[in-house]
């Protein structure tokens, strides 16, 4: 009975002892991975940091940017980079004093005042020492608040005419635009007549007479004008730049004799090769020759021609379209009016040259001639000619061709 009882305890104990091991270990375990988490002083504390700086150096091992050594992590391409350049690091810094970069970004410093971009308040415009004197964020160089382009002491948002010097400020009719700068109030050719009032803009003329009435001072109203000041105005006068106060037309073609270089032979003139004239007018306003000699033979002087192309040009209008105007009776004073065009836009008194050198005609012997009367120059190609007939100038006898009627010419020329 003794044995039992004794195995009994003997047994009881050892399964007490397995309990409590088992319970120990379960209650040990937890606390040995609390204590690993934990991980005493060798935790690492996340630094974030920012700097701008220069970069220093760049090799194969490491990266120094303003005295740090950068890991780029993946944050941006080490090739991106030259000995020099600026950039902005965000990073974490490590125990060693390297910085493990998250953003990355090149900085520059366009107008090279010394003030990176991304803290300059005048980026484009030099100004290392920032003055801001509204405290608008903006500096004082590039502040439309503060800039006086004209230097008149009157800031340009205050100004009324900011790229004209006006310190008055003068503003006679108060619509806002300054006297100096009002093309209300402006007087190109200082007449004394104010160009939105001046019958003449661009030419001088006080006494703004207008003898057509049709709105253009006689002194650039093309219907008025007279270049050769032979006493007949340009849009009548055969010879508008020849003075012919006879108006001397034989031929009867529009264009009088003293300027007129056509073969008598209407056929021929029509179809005649560079003419002169008619090629000046080509060239000048690019436009076909044949086109040119095609309105001349329709009974429209070269003069007339020349109007139109540049009333065409201005307006941006066929010059057939005019040609048919003037050739129904309609002046050209009245035309530019139809067409808004202001005679100053014509370029009064502008010149076209009708002097034109044939190279191709000039191959053997001396083709030029010597004239004395109208117009006196001319290619004498054939003999020698003197006066109106006899030997013939011009057109007649042995032709010293272009001597031009009432002229004495001289030619040596190919036979």
């Amino acid at each position: 009975m003794a044995t039992k009882h004794s195995k009994f305890w003997t047994e009881a104990f050892a399964a007490f002892a397995v309990i409590v091991f088992v319970l120990g270990s379960l209650f040990a375990l937890p606390a040995a991975q609390v204590k690993a988490q934990d991980g005493g002083d060798d935790d690492e504390i996340d630094v974030l940091i920012e700097i701008v700086g220069v970069v220093e150096s760049i090799e194969d091992d490491e990266i120094i940017i303003d005295g740090y050594v950068i890991a780029p992590a993946g944050a941006f391409n080490p090739s991106e980079l030259e000995v020099g350049m600026t950039v902005s690091i965000t990073g974490y810094l490590l125990n060693d004093d390297t910085i493990q970069v998250i953003t990355f970004e090149i900085v520059t410093d366009l107008d090279e005042d010394g003030v990176l971009d991304t803290e300059d308040n005048c980026p484009e415009d030099p100004n290392p020492d920032q003055l801001d004197t509204d405290g608008d964020g903006v500096g004082d160089v590039c502040d439309p608040d503060l800039l006086d382009t004209d230097e008149d002491g009157v800031v340009d948002s205050l100004d009324n005419c900011p790229e004209v010097a006006n310190a008055d400020q003068l503003d006679t009719d108060a619509d806002g635009v300054g006297d100096a700068c009002d093309p209300d109030l402006l007087d190109t050719d200082e007449d004394g007549i104010v160009d939105s009032l001046d019958n003449c803009p661009e030419v001088a003329n006080v006494d703004q007479l207008d003898t057509d009435g049709d709105g253009v001072g006689d002194l650039c109203d093309p219907d008025l004008l007279d270049t050769d000041e032979d006493g007949i105005v340009d849009s009548l006068d055969n010879c508008p730049e020849v003075a012919n106060v006879d108006q001397l037309d034989t031929d009867g073609d529009g264009v009088g004799d003293l300027c007129d270089d056509e073969e008598d032979d209407e056929e021929e003139t029509c179809g005649r090769d560079n003419h002169p004239v008619a090629t000046a007018l080509s060239e000048e306003f690019d436009v076909a020759y044949d086109t040119i000699m095609g309105w001349h033979c329709d009974g429209f002087g070269f003069g007339e021609i020349a109007r139109a192309l540049l009333l065409g040009e201005q307006a941006e209008v066929d010059p057939q379209e005019l040609l048919d105007l003037k050739a129904g009776g309609e002046g050209w004073g009245n035309i530019l009016k139809d067409y808004d065009v202001h005679p100053s836009d014509l370029a009064p008194g502008r010149v076209i040259s009708g002097r034109h050198h044939n190279d191709d005609e000039e191959e053997d012997g001396d083709t030029s001639t010597t004239g004395v009367g109208g117009q006196n120059n001319g290619n004498g190609n054939n003999g020698n000619g003197n006066g109106n007939n006899a030997n013939g100038n011009g057109n007649s006898g042995n032709k010293g061709n272009n001597g031009n009627k009432g002229g004495n010419g001289r030619g040596n020329g190919r036979k």
